[in-house]
């Protein structure tokens, strides 16, 4: 059974490309969330903004968060996975490219984000059962080697 990206897919925190940066800021904090995905009026994905966003593309260039609104400073089009890709497919997509978040889609519309925290999380689950954990490793990493370092060994 392949395991896919719809394990990591869990309610997520939305708002408007409209808002200031302090208002969706705040409602990342109250929900204890490292991004939040930007939907347009028409409930599509326009885009996602994440603690990284908030730390280079605002408070690094001084502007200031009440003023300014998240169209301005979030990532627009963000790359996504399908939620029936594998799960080899979203660890690639956060190795490969530095993300640490990745919007889980369902066709255009968007039922999740999935995280780095989600994913070790999904990782140590693995790690109890070694023939998945195997398994995965060998889909996921380029050479048996590396699944010793990672599993300690």
């Amino acid at each position: 059974m392949t395991i896919t990206a719809r394990v990591l897919a869990k309610d997520v925190v939305t708002a408007s490309p409209e808002e200031t940066v302090a208002a969706v800021a705040q409602r990342m904090a109250g929900s204890k969330v490292g991004s939040i995905a930007l939907l347009d009026s028409s409930r599509k994905l326009a885009g996602i903004f994440t603690e990284r966003d908030l730390l280079s593309k605002v408070v690094g260039k001084g502007l200031d968060p009440a003023k300014t609104k998240v169209l301005s400073v979030m990532t627009s089009n963000p790359a996504t996975v399908q939620a029936d890709e594998p799960l080899e497919k979203v660890f690639a997509a956060f190795s490969e490219a530095a993300y640490r978040h990745l919007p889980i889609m369902e066709g255009d519309r968007l039922i999740g984000i999935a995280s780095l925290h989600d994913f070790a999380q999904v990782l140590v689950r693995l790690g109890q059962d070694e023939q998945a954990m195997e398994t995965f490793a060998e889909g996921a990493l380029s050479s048996p080697r590396q699944v010793i370092r990672v599993r300690g060994q």
